[in-house]
């Protein structure tokens, strides 16, 4: 990143009141203008899914290649109590997907509920989820964005009890 870029954004996010600037001699200091779950709460409606589009795909179509990170409810049932579902959930970039289409063809639009053990859900996410995941899992902000409007309240309930448990974070 350029020094002329990273003054704009540190620049467009002191306007928004996420950091404030400090001072001292000739350096600057950037640090967050309030607690950090303070400020995901406050800025919770301009963020967005990380999820674009969801793919089902046959276990065995996909032989060796690497799912990519866990997440969904597969995620959230290795994070809080809740009852795994049948199928796994993985989140890949939108690169690591196209590698994955053009060697498995047969790779299918997700359209409904699936519960079957035979099939992997592919999350493709607007980045790259293993830049912020941690022991294969995705990383607890993005996750509770793809997670919080879920139409299963168990699920919802399972996104805000991980953020509490993982950031410390109460979201009610």
């Amino acid at each position: 990143i350029f020094p002329s870029e990273t003054t704009a954004a540190v620049a467009e996010l002191q306007t928004r009141g996420v950091v404030k600037v400090r001072r001292k001699g000739q350096s600057h200091y950037v640090e967050l203008a309030d607690e950090s779950s303070v400020i995901f709460r406050k800025h919770l409606r301009n963020l967005m899914n990380p999820v674009s589009r969801r793919f089902v795909v046959d276990k065995d179509a996909l032989k060796e290649a690497i799912y990519g990170v866990v997440s969904g409810t597969a995620a959230l049932s290795r994070l809080t109590s809740l009852s795994p579902d049948a199928c796994m959930e993985y989140a890949v970039s939108a690169k690591a997907f196209r590698k994955l289409k053009a060697d498995n063809p047969e790779i299918e639009r997700y359209d409904e509920d699936v519960v079957d053990e035979n099939v992997v859900i592919l999350d493709v996410w607007h980045y790259n989820p293993s830049v912020l995941s941690e022991d294969g899992i995705a990383d607890p902000i993005s996750l509770y964005l793809a997670t919080k409007d879920d139409e299963d309240e168990r699920v919802r309930i399972a996104s805000r009890k991980m953020l509490e448990r993982k950031l410390g974070w109460l979201m009610d």
